[in-house]
């Protein structure tokens, strides 16, 4: 009797980390659909702030901080950080006004040893971010490279909040 007693709870308890990975796996797939959804519309209205519009100081290259609207809903926000060793991107995806998918990159300048300076028309990759979020709550995230941003991902719903309210003024 206590085998089988204890041979059910760990099937139950293997059934439900199964179904749990699944319902993970079914809302990453679904984010991913609504990313591309999002990207391949081409009908959006942008509001663009321009760097201190944004950013409390300059930085040497500038920046934007664009959002994306369809229907008077945000759809996204696009932000670009120049700074003199390369570029900080972060892109904000949202479904039904909730965030549901960052990508954050930074980009570094590439010395030309040819030319022997800095070739600030080339970059290259230095650090990928992809966090997925299902109801204010990081559910996953894939990371390359060293990551030079600050901020945890968990925190980023609230901080999105500040270009949120921003964009919305500019809006008006």
């Amino acid at each position: 009797m206590i085998l089988k007693s204890i041979t059910f709870v760990l099937v139950a308890i293997f059934v439900a980390n199964v179904s749990f990975a699944q319902s993970k796996a079914d809302i990453i797939k679904s984010i991913k659909k609504e990313f591309k959804d999002i990207n391949d519309d081409n009908s959006y209205t942008k509001v663009v702030l321009e760097n201190e519009e944004f950013m409390e100081q300059m930085t040497d290259r500038g920046g934007s901080l664009t959002g994306y609207y369809k229907e008077e809903k945000l759809r996204k926000i696009v932000e670009w950080v120049g700074v003199s060793n390369g570029i900080y991107i972060s892109e904000y995806y949202f479904k039904e006004e909730q965030l549901i998918f960052v990508y954050r990159a930074f980009k570094a300048v590439v010395y030309d040893i040819k030319k022997g300076e800095v070739d600030y028309d080339q970059t290259g990759v230095k650090f990928e971010g992809r966090y997925y979020f299902n109801d204010k709550t990081l559910i996953d995230s894939v990371t390359t490279g060293t990551n030079p941003f600050k901020g945890e991902p968990a925190n980023f719903p609230a901080e999105v909040d500040k270009d949120l309210q921003l964009l919305a003024k500019k809006k008006k």
